[in-house]
């Protein structure tokens, strides 16, 4: 399967800022952006967890809530904030996806629409 690449809008509490050409993993559970990203974008609460990353480091990361747009749907959804030079790239996972009610269609690399949420 290739890569599935989109763009993202992402809101906080000062701001939204458009990421281009976003890798989707299917292989991580929530989206990641660069901590100079939450900061630009603004958040309120936030915890701090220990994350492993897809090579295998355990890391210190910054979760919050933000609102996420892609492909028309828009979401609050949780985001994990790293260190930058600790990113290699921002991300979308699985859990990020299923919020925005979105599939990966891997036959055509793109993403569609998706199951509706449960309760």
């Amino acid at each position: 399967m290739g890569e599935i690449r989109v763009d993202v809008e992402l809101c906080g509490t000062k701001k939204c800022v458009v990421l281009r050409s976003v890798l989707v993993d299917t292989g991580a559970t929530i989206m990641t952006i660069p901590e100079s990203v939450g900061e630009e974008i603004g958040y309120g609460v936030s915890t701090e967890e220990t994350v492993t990353t897809m090579d295998g480091r355990r890391i210190r990361a910054k979760m919050i809530a933000s609102i996420a747009k892609v492909n028309g749907r828009r979401r609050v959804v949780p985001v994990a904030l790293v260190e930058d030079e600790k990113l290699t790239e921002p991300v979308i996972g699985v859990m990020t996806l299923e919020a925005l009610g979105l599939k990966v269609d891997p036959l055509k690399r793109t993403l569609e629409e998706g199951p509706p949420l449960r309760l």
